[in-house]
């Protein structure tokens, strides 16, 4: 169904490019919606070449650079995504959205310090800002040394999915951090949020296995252990 709703959703607006011209607004908006659509489906290589191929001033376009580099990311081609992300900062310096990303990049690359303190300066402004969120949770757990540091990665977590409860991911990694804290139940439980809204996350199943495990929890790492040797 998914892919009958993009197919037609590409036709549509081939089509509606057809009859925007190359030029304007019209075509740029087009242009980064297919681009959009393309990425969504997992089309990384056409994603890039319908922006590449668009108007010339989504060269200068905040919204459609920050895609093209979450395209480039996709690609692991992290170099590109940060010189996007520069393009779309020098158009748009105050931009959220490209600080957010600036501050994935440094994460991506090993400096899990620096991207925290780009986060938290994302959020002194942006409170809500998803990805500033889970950026700085995820550095502060990548660079937590010590009790004190582990606090913080923890309060970061508590504060990403109090704001954005519904990707399991963000209980995924709250529950990695808990266990490498030794704190087993506490992961046994965010890893059972974690595979209650994603049940198809295998890593998040093995986390819940190992956590139930070393808490005592038998009845959860029964469940686990089923649900793994089903698979």
């Amino acid at each position: 169904a998914a892919s009958g709703e993009t197919a037609t959703g590409e036709r549509v607006l081939r089509r509606l490019l057809g009859t925007a011209g190359p030029n304007g607004q019209a075509a740029e908006r087009l242009t980064t919606a297919l681009a959009r659509l393309l990425h969504a489906a997992g089309r990384l290589d056409e994603a890039a070449a319908a922006l590449e191929s668009g108007p010339p001033a989504l060269a200068r376009d905040p919204e459609a650079l920050l895609l093209a580099a979450e395209i480039q990311v996709g690609r692991s081609e992290l170099d590109s995504a940060a010189a996007l992300v520069g393009a779309a900062l020098r158009e748009a310096p105050r931009n959220p959205d490209a600080a957010a990303w600036l501050a994935e990049l440094r994460l991506r690359a090993g400096d899990p310090a620096q991207a925290a303190e780009d986060a938290a300066a994302v959020l002194r402004e942006h409170p809500a800002h998803p990805r500033a969120l889970q950026v700085r949770a995820v550095a502060l757990a990548g660079a937590a040394d010590g009790p004190e540091a582990r606090e913080a990665a923890r309060e970061a977590f508590a504060e990403l999915v109090r704001r954005a409860p519904d990707p399991a991911i963000h209980w995924a990694n709250f529950g990695a951090l808990e266990r490498e804290s030794g704190r087993f139940a506490a992961a046994v439980a965010h890893y059972r949020e974690a595979v209650d809204r994603d049940p198809a996350n295998r890593i998040a199943y093995d986390g819940l296995l190992e956590s139930a495990l070393a808490a005592g929890d038998r009845e959860q790492a029964r469940r686990a252990r089923e649900v793994l040797a089903a698979r």
